[in-house]
């Protein structure tokens, strides 16, 4: 994981940075990214993914938790945030999916 997105947080006064780009979750990550969401946090990066991707990205991702989304990603991601008691998150800024 690039340090530098820590800084981010830290400067933005963010718990969380929501990453949904897949070109910037890869380069952020190393993986390449496909279908996927990235919920970085000072306590625990999370890599979301749907089912086809899950067991190659636990297997590549070392410093990221691997979720399998069902459904609503957006629910998954926010269960998530509250379990991790994320009060203000940040968004990639011109591109929301």
């Amino acid at each position: 994981m690039d340090k530098r997105i820590y800084n981010i947080l830290e400067e933005n006064k963010l718990d969380a940075l929501l990453v949904s780009k897949d070109a910037n979750i890869t380069y952020l990550t190393g993986y390449p990214s496909r279908e996927s969401y990235l919920l970085v946090s000072k306590n625990k990066n999370t890599y979301f993914t749907d089912s086809r991707y899950k067991e190659e990205a636990r297997k590549l991702l070392k410093e990221c938790a691997v979720q399998q989304y069902n459904g609503s990603f957006y629910k998954t991601i926010s269960e998530s945030a509250n379990k991790l008691k994320v009060k203000r998150i940040g968004f990639e800024e011109r591109f929301l999916p």
